[in-house]
């Protein structure tokens, strides 16, 4: 997360189809990859759990990012020390999520996973840079904003293709900002990212043929989260656009609230896994799961198109914005707290 004066517009007209052709051609390769991986995975039964459902669309996905991620490595030499922060630091939440999926990581492996692939990251370079922090304070943020996300994304795969959908909603989000940027590195991984879950997304959707497992759902949180801390957002007249990465990811990171909320409420551990997510309560309310599904992509979408906005608006309109997502974020919280879990 950085600072940076830009205007969108003129960035975007001095863009050629080059650009749009090679975005597109990193999607469809990327989607047509990760689509032939899951086909071969699901037809060989390949790390299948209890139910015979192949788990492995995470890894299908993280072999294809990380691939691209290298060849984009190759083709942006000159600034190349991201992904040489993000294929070491991703492949080890990558394999530590199989090894969860296998075996069962427990709760503090995780986290001590996940310390190992921030520390990866800010020792090569890769962390916040906010202007108004210390050395310290930025690394302090960066470690907790990993976590954060990481496992935001975790708990976010509760059910059939929710994950993956709040996944593409966030990474276009992203997307939309670095074209705004003109960030052509970012953009291109970015492209790649879309295009794996694009690939994916087919067999994950109610009901699922391929699981992205704790592999996947880690995974892909990791890598957002590194991605928008190498993202340019907001300038030093405008520093409400600084949150724009929170309100992008926002969804996540809400329901990641709400579910330790409701869980403490109640008496349990905010670590201790329970149905008080706000997928399964749209299913309590008698929705089915792919009604669920729309209306959780809708609520996810809500928050990218708000925090896209953000870094590009004044201050002052960044002040109201904020006011009215938390307003609704608090609106929905009410609702969906009264529905009941049990029985």
């Amino acid at each position: 997360m950085r600072y940076i004066a830009y205007n969108p517009l003129v960035y975007i007209n001095t863009m050629d189809y080059k650009y749009f052709a090679t975005l597109f051609a990193s999607v469809v390769i990327s989607s047509c990859c990760v689509y032939l991986l899951a086909l071969l995975f699901r037809r060989l039964k390949f790390f299948c759990n209890a139910s015979g459902v192949p788990q492995a669309g995470g890894l299908a996905i993280g072999a294809v990012v990380c691939i691209g991620g290298l060849i984009l490595s190759l083709s942006f030499a000159v600034s190349s020390g991201f992904y040489k922060a993000l294929i070491p630091s991703g492949l080890l939440t990558l394999c530590a999520g199989l090894w969860d999926d296998k075996y069962e990581f427990a709760a503090a492996g995780k986290i001590v996973t996940q310390l190992v692939a921030a520390a990866i990251l800010i020792a090569l370079g890769v962390r916040t840079h906010i202007v108004f922090l210390n050395d310290l304070g930025n690394i302090i943020v960066t470690v907790i904003w990993v976590l954060l996300i990481t496992n935001a994304f975790n708990l976010l795969d509760i059910m059939d293709g929710l994950c993956a959908a709040v996944t593409m909603s966030v990474a276009f989000g992203l997307l939309i900002v670095c074209i705004f940027n003109f960030d052509t590195q970012l953009s291109f991984l970015l492209a790649v990212l879309l295009g794996s879950i694009a690939g994916f997304l087919p067999f994950n959707l109610p009901p699922a043929r391929l699981y992205l497992g704790n592999s996947g759902s880690h995974f892909l949180g990791f890598v957002l989260a590194a991605i928008s801390m190498q993202m340019s957002f907001a300038s030093i007249s405008n520093q409400t656009a600084l949150l724009s990465p929170v309100f992008i990811m926002g969804f996540p990171i809400f329901d990641t609230v709400f579910v330790s909320l409701m869980r403490l409420s109640n008496g349990r551990s905010a670590l201790k896994k329970s149905r008080d997510h706000l997928a399964l309560r749209f299913l309590k309310l008698g929705h089915s799961k792919l009604n669920a599904l729309f209306f959780m992509t809708f609520g996810a979408l809500s928050f990218v198109v708000s925090g896209v906005v953000l870094s590009q608006v004044s201050s002052r309109a960044g002040v109201f914005l904020i006011a009215v997502v938390m307003s609704g974020g608090f609106v929905l919280a009410r609702v969906m707290s009264k529905v009941s879990i049990d029985g």
